[in-house]
């Protein structure tokens, strides 16, 4: 049988700025803002305050867009029997732990009031709507790490920088928020995914500058005509574009994507069927990875002579051997 009090679905979303008794020690309280949200006032059997009266105190119960009339009363109704048993809810009470969307949409009324104006507001919960909500919204914020904040800013990171940066400050001020209800434990997984890509960016924008370092020396190398001059940029040169390759590899590491065990095994699968097409026409990280795969030494180059003959790999000698037979 459901709980009765004095308000109603319609007051609730009605009412203006104040404190409204439901009844029970139950009070919807309306902020200027608009925002709303439960309390509940108890007296702890056998507790006192500091003057000898008994100790009435108020404890939150979320956010009336959160938590509906019917939820209130009966999370008001288990405080009341709890403190009717000397226990204090604060301590005692089994709370269920909100889903992430909960808490987004609640976060995003309590601060409706420090925005300038509604339209940053609504981008505020828009983007979380569009771009975290379906991934994790459904999620208890308890259970939210590293890899599922990466399923929400991964797809976007590259092409919408600036939105998955605006992402991951909402999304980590969520968990913030989470984390001093309560609901959460340990570090904010934003944290340590925003200073891995602060790494990524900063590898980044070496390579780069590498890269135009080896522009700068092919330039001067087309100009030179001492032959120890060529053979000094072509040593620099080398050595810049060995630079180059290990900064990307740190690049592609500093944030791992996401994949599925299935996908990885594909890829090795077709790798081994045929690295040649792979090589000519993969993307430049897969061609890399052929490269590492086939030879255990960098390729030697001479000037007269072009790439020489590597060693091969054991693995694809054993694939020559087993291509020979057949």
């Amino acid at each position: 049988m459901a709980l009765t009090g004095k308000l109603t679905k319609k007051l609730v979303e009605n009412l203006g700025a104040g404190r409204h008794g439901d009844g029970g020690g139950l009070y919807l309280v309306v902020d200027p803002s608009g925002a709303r949200r439960w309390i509940v006032r108890v007296v702890v059997k056998g507790q006192r305050n500091l003057k000898g009266a008994p100790l009435r105190t108020d404890f939150g119960l979320g956010g009336a867009g959160v938590v509906t009339l019917n939820q209130a009363r009966e999370r008001a109704l288990e405080y009341r029997r709890m403190a009717k048993q000397g226990l204090n809810p604060r301590f005692n009470a089994s709370r269920e732990i909100p889903t992430f969307e909960e808490v987004a949409r609640q976060v995003h009324i309590d601060r409706m009031p420090t925005w300038k104006n509604g339209k940053h507001g609504a981008q505020w919960i828009n983007t979380l709507r569009d771009y975290a909500f379906p991934k994790i919204g459904r999620m208890p914020v308890d259970s939210i790490g590293q890899p599922e904040v990466l399923m929400c800013l991964s797809p976007i990171w590259t092409d919408k920088h600036e939105t998955a940066r605006r992402l991951a400050q909402r999304v980590k001020i969520v968990l913030d928020v989470a984390k001093s209800k309560g609901f959460r434990s340990g570090e904010n997984p934003v944290s340590a995914i925003s200073e891995a890509q602060g790494a990524k960016d900063a590898v980044i924008r070496q390579a780069k500058e590498v890269e135009k370092q080896i522009e700068d020396l092919l330039d001067r190398l087309i100009e030179a005509a001492s032959p120890s001059v060529v053979k000094a940029y072509e040593t620099r040169i080398e050595k810049l574009g060995r630079d180059k390759l290990v900064l990307a590899e740190r690049a592609s590491r500093t944030l791992p994507e996401k994949g599925r065990l299935e996908e990885f095994i594909e890829l090795s699968v077709v790798l081994l069927a045929n690295p040649w097409n792979i090589w000519t026409n993969g993307p430049l990280s897969l061609g890399q990875a052929v490269l590492r795969l086939a030879f255990p030494e960098p390729l030697r180059y001479c000037r007269q002579n072009g790439y020489r003959t590597p060693e091969s790999a054991y693995l694809f000698k054993v694939l020559a051997t087993i291509s020979s037979q057949k």
